[in-house]
């Protein structure tokens, strides 16, 4: 694409509002949505001097469904990296509230003593995912979560040990602190933050 046309798409796309990027993409094929989202990983890795090893997928929430996994056969080569981790958390934001999602807790009112009750982006923990984004997205193909983020082996690098109770937002700021503590990857000049490229977290 020469750079009148890319000018002129960067253009169109500023003054098109979320919800109908939302309902273009939508209506899309999707092979043409998986091609979108391979290039919108692409331009974030060049925008970022390579990403994160060239591992990584970037999880634009629209296409989620259309990740195609990639075979990982040894188990220990299924960690999962900050980028990802951050951008489950992004999808989390982007649907709790607006799918009005609901997830089991201590209730001392009904009779099993647990009931359902609303939650937030900030109360979201690994049952929910599991039960939310993991099942749903793997059972389809047949794999790990993992398969379906990356695009080869993810050694492990940390192993995290800790209990699903706890928030993913939570988790994903714990994850972040470890990699600026061990300065890992590539340091953000405006956030100071350190993007983790290179490391993967077998998570437990």
């Amino acid at each position: 694409m020469g750079s009148g046309a890319s000018k002129a798409m960067a253009s169109a796309l500023s003054t098109t509002s979320k919800d109908e990027l939302v309902f273009t993409i939508s209506a899309m094929p999707a092979e043409a949505r998986s091609k979108l989202a391979e290039a919108v990983a692409d331009a974030a890795k060049q925008e970022t001097g390579g990403g994160r090893g060239g591992d990584d997928v970037v999880i634009a929430a629209s296409v989620f469904s259309d990740l195609q996994p990639t075979a990982i056969e040894e188990a220990e080569n299924r960690a999962i990296s900050l980028q990802q981790l951050s951008q489950v958390l992004n999808y989390i934001v982007e649907h709790c509230a607006k799918d009005a999602w609901t997830g089991a807790r201590p209730d001392p009112k009904a009779k099993s003593g647990w009931g359902q009750v609303a939650l937030t982006a900030k109360t979201v923990n690994l049952y929910d995912v599991a039960a939310k984004i993991i099942h749903k997205y793997t059972e389809k193909h047949q794999c790990s979560f993992v398969e379906l983020l990356a695009k080869g082996n993810q050694p492990t690098t940390y192993f995290v040990s800790h209990w699903w109770g706890e928030p993913i937002a939570d988790f994903v700021a714990c994850v972040q602190q470890h990699a600026n503590d061990y300065a890992i990857g590539k340091q953000d000049p405006k956030t100071g933050d350190f993007d983790g490229a290179g490391a993967y977290y077998w998570v437990c």
